[in-house]
């Protein structure tokens, strides 16, 4: 049976609830023991990184191992932490790797980046996560990198 009065439509600054279910048969029989439940919305961060987001939007080109990225998220439960990586793989919550910091509803940062040592196309993927671990879709970008002493000027 259910209560036609129940609504889930207002969540406020909540994102769960317990609630509770019991069973009434056709007879009017209640449960006794009804069972409790609690319900989350998953929310993940929300990944604000521009395209182009290495060396200030437009280098294509670099010959450093250290690379400045502008990235930038939000999320309304605060976002805690951001994953750059050159695997495209996603990262978990908890994997090594993540650079934490107190949670903020804006996040916006220039921050350094190792690329890696070989020559050639660099791609850079970010994450960011929320205080619950919701991770935030990808951002990617690419660069060339090369080593100075190939070219005459």
């Amino acid at each position: 049976m259910v209560d036609p009065a129940l609504s889930f439509s207002s969540f406020g600054r909540h994102w769960g609830s317990p609630f509770t279910v019991k069973a009434i048969d056709d007879l009017g029989n209640e449960d006794t023991s009804p069972a409790r439940y609690d319900w989350a919305i998953k929310v993940p961060p929300i990944n604000t990184t521009p395209r182009g987001f290495i060396n200030m939007r437009g280098a294509y080109f670099t010959d450093r191992e250290i690379v400045k990225l502008s990235i930038s998220a939000t999320s309304p439960k605060g976002v805690t932490g951001y994953f750059a990586s050159e695997s495209p793989a996603t990262p978990g919550a908890e994997d090594p790797g993540w650079t934490n910091f107190p949670a903020v509803r804006v996040y916006s940062q220039d921050v350094e980046y190792s690329i890696s040592e070989a020559t050639g196309r660099k791609s850079v993927h970010v994450w960011f996560k929320d205080e619950s671990g919701n991770i935030s879709g990808v951002q990617s970008d690419t660069i060339y990198r090369y080593n100075s002493y190939y070219f005459v000027f």
